[in-house]
């Protein structure tokens, strides 16, 4: 990956010009991403640091798409004392009527660390009221999506289910088991039989599909 796309970020450049076109700006940040989650390239997460630590301090002052990229790729490795400064973003911007874009890129972050300490700080934000109602799924589906985050989730989902459904509602809940499909086939039995002995009736067809989606990659490995 660094091969294939390390000279085109090299190319682009970290800086937008004034008068480029905006998908211009949205390459430079989908490069930034994937070299620095995909590859881990040391510079590309070396820079994204600089300039996340520069977004915290003033929002506007980073390129919009490119500032949601280095505030999650600082997560990567990040400490519980980076996921305060996340968490505290994420009251301050909400106490002050912040846009959606600008909530988002820290909500985003929440589900980037790697540590399984600060995961396990992230996951408990969930039931405790810091993430807001309607964004639980948005932070929990990725959460389930990520090799190094996922298995953790799933216990975290089974064991606080009912306070999950209470405050996701019947649309996100069947959402969140249909994200259950990204983790590993090993955990298709397990996956199974929650939900035999906790059955959603809105989440039936997500259930299936999740389920459907664990066979598939399966088979595609075996293949």
């Amino acid at each position: 990956v660094r091969w294939f796309l390390g000279d085109q970020l090299r190319i682009l450049g970290w800086e937008s010009m004034p008068d480029e076109p905006p998908a211009q700006s949205v390459r430079r940040a989908a490069l930034v991403d994937t070299l620095g989650d995909v590859a881990r390239d040391s510079e590309v997460l070396r820079q994204a640091k600089i300039l996340a630590q520069a977004e915290m301090n003033n929002p506007a002052s980073i390129e919009p798409n490119l500032a949601g990229a280095v505030v999650a790729l600082s997560a990567l490795d990040g400490d519980a004392k980076y996921l305060a400064r996340v968490v505290l973003e994420i009251k301050k911007r909400k106490a002050a009527g912040a846009s959606p874009d600008l909530q988002a890129r820290c909500l985003a972050a929440l589900t980037c660390f790697e540590d399984p300490r600060v995961n396990a700080r992230v996951l408990a934000l969930c039931i405790e009221g810091t993430i807001p109602q309607e964004q639980l799924r948005t932070v929990l589906v990725p959460l389930l999506s990520r090799r190094t985050t996922q298995r953790a989730a799933w216990a975290f989902i089974k064991k606080n289910w009912q306070k999950l459904g209470t405050r996701i509602g019947a649309m996100g809940i069947s959402r969140l088991v249909e994200a259950l499909g990204a983790l590993p086939n090993e955990a298709r039995e397990d996956v199974a039989a929650f939900f035999e002995a906790h059955p959603v009736d809105e989440a039936k067809r997500a259930l299936e599909k999740a389920l459907e989606s664990m066979s598939l990659r399966a088979e595609l490995v075996a293949r």
